[in-house]
Order: structure tokens, then sequence, then C-alpha cells
């Protein structure tokens, strides 16, 4: 299997589980977008292991406020590719003193048990301006 990252492509001859996670900083808005991919248990929901998320978040976090989860979409419907149904939310916690407010998407990809998480996360509360970037990420993403 060939398995592609930025800098190239590996040749992996062992099946394999990706459930790796990718940071992206932007300096200038002093914000980062990670990643993550995880596979769902034979049973398990893409609503149970978000809920499994959050509440350890909670447990482990000080001042965990967690917004309503709402249906989105992740990329657009074009002739040649399908968008993704997907849900997001926003939150924030208080990580080593500092007051981290974060927009989360979780996706689970079409027929298929894994899952795709975006989190777009920063020092400051979210405004309509970072919503708007937020938006731009989330229209950007062609499935492949």
């Amino acid at each position: 299997m060939n398995y592609q990252i930025n800098e190239g492509k590996l040749t992996l001859i062992d099946d394999l589980i990706d459930e790796s996670i990718n940071i992206i900083k932007f300096p200038a808005r002093q914000a980062s977008l990670v990643i993550s991919r995880a596979v769902l248990n034979q049973d398990q929901t893409e609503e149970a292991y978000f809920a499994w998320q959050m509440a350890a978040l909670k447990r482990n976090m000080k001042r965990f406020l967690l917004g309503e989860r709402k249906a989105t979409i992740l990329g657009v419907e074009t002739e040649n590719h399908k968008a993704i149904a997907a849900f997001e939310t926003q939150l924030q916690f208080e990580q080593k003193g500092v007051v981290v407010h974060q927009l989360l998407l979780s996706a689970q990809l079409p027929s298929s048990m894994r899952l795709l998480v975006l989190t777009y996360a920063q020092g400051r509360p979210i405004t309509e301006l970072d919503k708007q970037f937020w938006q731009s990420i989330k229209t950007s993403f062609v499935a492949v």
C-alpha cells in the first residue's frame, strides 16, 4: 500500500490503520488546525465517539463549555466530488492556565468506520472573521 504524506510516500507491506494527526499552524492568526483520524469500534457510532471525547475533555480540563452540536457539510458537492455530512460545535476550556477556544468538526467517512476530525483552535474568543476562515477550510475539502 502506498501511504501519502506531504513530503513523499511510503510503500507499506502490512495492513494498517491510519490514526494520524496533522497540526497546521497559522502564525498570523495565532491559531492552529488539527486534523485527526480515528476508527470507530464495531458497534460505535460517530455520535457515541463524539460524546466519549467530550466527556474526556470535560473530565480533564477546567472551565469546559460545549456549544450546540449542529449538522454541517465538509466540502462542496460538485460533478466529480461529493460533500460529506458532518457535525460541528464550538467549545472552550482552560488548559495549563490558558483558555482555549475551538471550532470542531467530526465526519464519518462514507461507507466506512473511519472518522475525520478537524479542530480549529486559538487562545482568544472566536470572532466572525474566524468563523469565515473556518468556513473556507470546510468548503475547501475535497475527498479522495
